[in-house]
């Protein structure tokens, strides 16, 4: 990134746990947190993603898949987004695993 251009984060959590018991959900374990994260239309959004074990993540604009990464631990990569005002991003762990997840989404120009 450039001197004058501004990084905007849209989306972050620390520490986030995947794959904890829950009684209140279904199969009793939460293996897949999904998120909305409003966004500007035609941003490129950048993706930086950390975790403790193998994690799935899919980011999605409603509609189509923009992204779809498996089995990663520590990653950044960037989308293109398309012509929408938010996507959907799905971090994921196997059944049986637990995993604590850091990332961080943040958009910057076309």
């Amino acid at each position: 990134m450039g001197l004058f251009e501004k990084r905007t984060i849209v989306f972050e959590r620390r520490g986030l746990k995947i794959g904890e018991f829950n009684r209140g959900v279904e199969g009793f374990y939460e293996n897949v947190m999904p998120f909305q994260i409003d966004i500007k239309k035609n941003r490129v959004l950048y993706i930086e993603f950390e975790s403790t074990l193998p994690t799935d993540v899919y980011i999605s604009d409603g509609t189509k898949p923009l992204s779809q990464k498996n089995r990663i631990l520590n990653e950044k990569w960037d989308v293109r987004a398309t012509d929408v005002k938010a996507i959907n991003l799905f971090i994921g762990v196997m059944r049986g695993d637990k995993a604590t997840v850091d990332v961080t989404v943040w958009m910057g120009p076309k």
